[in-house]
Formats: structure tokens, sequence, C-alpha cells
């Protein structure tokens, strides 16, 4: 399951799914080389929802959001609303 999970979501979850050759066929063998270094320094997570990339570019836009000078508490109260629903 971690290798068709990973194939859907752009990462495995674990370390060793990495050394599964069909698993890392089916990807960019850059992306691969760059995801195995980093996941030597990091705690890699799972994404389990259909849809997950739009709300990652919504968090995004609000980090930059923030950057830019919008005060947090504004930037958050817009992504919840934006969010609101989305996953239930």
């Amino acid at each position: 399951m971690t290798a068709k999970l990973g194939k859907n979501t752009g990462g495995a979850p674990r370390l060793s799914s990495w050394a599964d050759a069909g698993y890392k066929a089916a990807l960019n063998p850059g992306y691969v080389e760059a995801v195995q270094t980093q996941m030597q320094h990091t705690r890699p997570t799972s994404v389990f929802r259909e849809g997950w990339s739009e709300v990652v570019l919504q968090i995004v836009d609000t980090i930059h959001a923030m950057v830019a000078g919008t005060p947090a508490q504004e930037a958050a109260d817009g992504l919840q609303e934006t969010l609101a629903g989305t996953f239930q």
C-alpha cells in the first residue's frame, strides 16, 4: 500500500519504500534522489485525501500573505474561511 500511496501523492512515508525499484521507476530519478537525501533529515507524513494539493497551495498563499504584511490572525481567518468544508 505504501508504494501505491506514494505514487498517488508524490512521496512514500517511509524511507524503506524508496528502496523498491518499481516504486522509484514510477517517479523522476532526480526527485527520488532529492527525497531520499531529505528523508535522512526529516519526518515524513502521508496525505490520504484527494484535493490535498489545492489545500497546500492555499496554506502557502496564506504564508506568503503574512510575509507580505497581512496580520497573522487575519490571514489565518481567511484561510479557515477558504477551507471550511473542504474535507467533509
